[in-house]
């Protein structure tokens, strides 16, 4: 245990020892992509005058045909939770094509189910990619997700 700049007791553990011992375990996370946004949003009003409003569904296009064909190309570098090189080759196979597709996608790719293998199984036949594809409505065992595709 040691203080912080402001007096109070921090410790520093692992998560199974925090958990081990009853405490509250956080995870304090920085998303640089918040900085990033922020950023650009300021850059627009700067430069077009207008003000946008991420937070405002009047102000943010859920259905841009050039962004989903850029995701489709998996060119997301710089695209939140989709720009790392397993997102960009599932993305790639998945081919969203709306915003329920992203989330899909994104929802495959978090740690409990790539540890299981999920992106793997759902992207090969008969998983979730052939099903996106083929329209076939199917739950598997081995890819137990039920798709709205």
């Amino acid at each position: 245990m040691q203080p912080t700049p402001a007096g109070y007791p921090m410790v520093q553990a692992g998560k199974e020892d925090v958990e081990d011992l009853g405490l509250l375990k956080l995870d304090v996370l920085g998303v640089r992509m918040q900085s990033a946004m922020a950023h650009a949003v300021t850059e627009i009003r700067r430069t077009t005058g207008r003000q946008l409003d991420l937070d405002n569904p009047d102000h943010v296009d859920l259905n841009d045909r050039l962004a989903f064909e850029l995701i489709q190309r998996s060119d997301t570098i710089g695209l939140f939770q989709l720009e790392s090189p397993g997102q960009q080759d599932l993305v790639g196979r998945l081919q969203p094509r709306h915003m329920q597709d992203v989330i899909a996608d994104i929802s495959l790719f978090r740690p409990g189910p790539v540890q299981g293998g999920m992106p793997a199984r759902c992207s090969s036949p008969p998983g979730t990619a052939r099903r996106r594809h083929t329209r076939t409505r199917t739950w598997s065992r081995s890819c137990p997700t039920r798709t709205a595709w």
